[in-house]
């Protein structure tokens, strides 16, 4: 099998969480680096992580390092590679250039000479990504397409929508694993509830979709069909403990129902309307109470919705771990007793999830 090197790209401040994951999926030579996490394999790991991670983004492959002191040094690296071996040359390919601290900045000149070099002209074909930093390019094959978010069972956002991996990577850094109940106070579109009933069945994210990697000439369809029938075999057909979702709006319920009979789990998921101070926790264990306020566009003023959830903290979920988002630089009557935080971006806002409880 061909030795890669790949790239997993990260929601921006999850690249630990995707690193952790990425290893309990078993992949090796793992690096973190800004924006995601490098590593070595063979093109049986790209397919693994493109179906089985939930937090990744986009998987590239690195094709080529090339020298870029001027336009004629870069032709000459790119003419150089056996483009056929990366993809089918037939269906062209697009492109996708971006420079930093360069002479070489002008992305339409690059684009021509990337097609001069190489022969590709435009099309549906395979999605290539182009960076050069300084005098030096990096030529990445993106083996996704959709972004990997995208799992298919969103019907609509609501208020504050997180992208499904983030949700999902949030959940695994608030330590659900789903053996334990979960509660989402204030559910919106029910993202949480329903990456975390996928956590709790082991549902690989990617069953439901195509991806890029599949019209590549290096293409394992036999491969590949394993891989899926093994996930498949290994996801469970039952929660291993409840989980809760709840929201005081009647639109934001509907949204959350709609989205997880879109992914199979309608029947599993508890939804609820009501004033979040009315909910109590299923009988039994402790869980994990995770929440996305969106900052009293619709609950209210924030520090009377913040307020709600450190009550039900301090009084019958007491006792159970808790992870909640809030603004970056908001002002927020949090729950007590937070001793972990991680900075993350999402829609273009600075947030922060805010985490404590029992481990």
């Amino acid at each position: 099998m061909a030795r890669l090197e790949g790239f997993v790209v990260a929601p921006p401040g999850l690249e630990g969480v995707l690193k952790d994951e990425l290893s309990t999926l078993g992949v090796r030579a793992l690096q973190l680096t800004v924006g995601g996490v490098a590593f070595m394999g063979g093109w049986r790991e790209v397919y693994g992580i493109n179906l089985s991670s939930r937090v990744a983004g986009r998987i590239l492959v690195r094709v080529a390092r090339l020298a870029a002191h001027s336009f004629k040094e870069l032709s000459r690296g790119l003419s150089r590679i056996a483009w056929e071996g990366w993809l089918d040359p037939s269906k062209g390919a697009s492109i996708s250039i971006s420079t930093r601290k360069t002479r070489l900045y002008h992305t339409g000149k690059l684009e021509e000479i990337f097609r001069e070099a190489t022969g590709l002209g435009t099309g549906e074909g395979a999605n290539l990504l182009m960076r050069i930093s300084g005098d030096k390019c990096l030529i990445s094959l993106d083996t996704s397409g959709e972004h990997l978010h995208r799992r298919g069972y969103r019907v609509l956002a609501g208020d504050a929508p997180l992208r499904e991996n983030i949700a999902a990577g949030l959940l695994l850094a608030a330590g659900y694993d789903g053996s334990r109940p979960l509660l989402d106070p204030c559910c919106g579109s029910g993202t949480f509830g329903v990456e975390g009933a996928m956590i709790s069945l082991g549902l690989a994210p990617g069953l439901g979709r195509s991806f890029a990697f599949e019209t590549l000439p290096s293409f394992d369809s036999e491969g590949w069909s394993g891989l899926k029938e093994k996930a498949l075999k290994g996801a469970s057909k039952k929660l291993r403990a409840p989980i809760l979702i709840n929201d005081i709006s009647s639109d934001a319920v509907a949204l959350a129902r709609a989205s997880a009979v879109s992914a199979g789990v309608g029947e599993m998921l508890e939804i609820s309307q009501e004033d979040m101070e009315s909910l109590k926790p299923p009988s039994g264990s402790r869980g994990v109470l995770i929440a996305n306020p969106p900052y009293g566009v619709r609950l209210g003023r924030p520090g009377e919705v913040y307020g709600k959830i450190t009550h039900l903290l301090a009084g019958p979920f007491k006792g159970w771990r808790w992870g909640v988002i809030a603004l970056r630089r908001g002002v927020y009557n949090l729950p007590n007793g937070a001793s972990e935080c991680i900075d993350f971006t999402s829609g273009g806002l600075s947030l922060a999830f805010h985490m404590g409880g029992m481990p």
